[in-house]
């Protein structure tokens, strides 16, 4: 007897899942589609550790021009929201249009913001230990610097949150009247 699931992402998500599937694929250790999938499902609720870095690397690709985002995928290119965006410009890998990359956070001050958060989300009430990454209290493009103390580490969703709160946030400046 057959059982069916269904799944239900985001961009976002599909694109860390196709990853993982990917991922699951290329290892000696899984010999069908099923073990991919139970694979991919254990990488996605286990996550890697947080010191290491993020547990999936995705690619977004920013357009020069526009800002607009997209992920490439598998199955195609998905649109990257805002909030995406800027969250990763908070904590990525960056590569510029010579190929050369740079971190955003370099490793070892990375590493001292997960120890000092205890390696769990800092929002509050929530107590997430996995798919953690760094944000700029104050953004280094705002004159924010690259410091211990500017730095606060927030799971995936809450770092989404906080940057979709703050555009809608900006918004809302923009359009009160004076």
């Amino acid at each position: 007897m057959a059982h069916y699931i269904t799944l239900k992402f985001d961009a976002e998500g599909l694109a860390r899942w196709n990853r993982a599937l990917e991922t699951a694929m290329q290892r000696a250790t899984v010999h069908c589609k099923e073990e991919a999938v139970l694979a991919g499902l254990a990488a996605l609720s286990v996550g890697k550790s947080a010191v290491a870095g993020p547990p999936t690397l995705l690619t977004i690709i920013e357009c020069p021009t526009c800002g607009a985002g997209s992920i490439p995928t598998g199955r195609g290119e998905f649109p990257a929201s805002m909030a995406l965006l800027k969250a990763a410009h908070c904590d990525a890998i960056i590569e510029a249009p010579d190929a050369t990359r740079r971190q955003v956070i370099p490793p070892r001050l990375r590493r001292e913001a997960f120890r000092q958060a205890r390696y769990a989300c800092q929002a509050k009430s929530c107590e997430r230990t996995i798919w953690l990454e760094i944000h700029h209290r104050r953004p280094v493009a705002g004159a924010g610097l690259n410091k211990l103390e500017n730095l606060i580490v927030l799971c995936s969703e809450c770092h989404r949150r906080l940057h979709k709160n703050e555009a809608a946030a900006r918004a809302a400046v923009r359009e009160s009247p004076d």
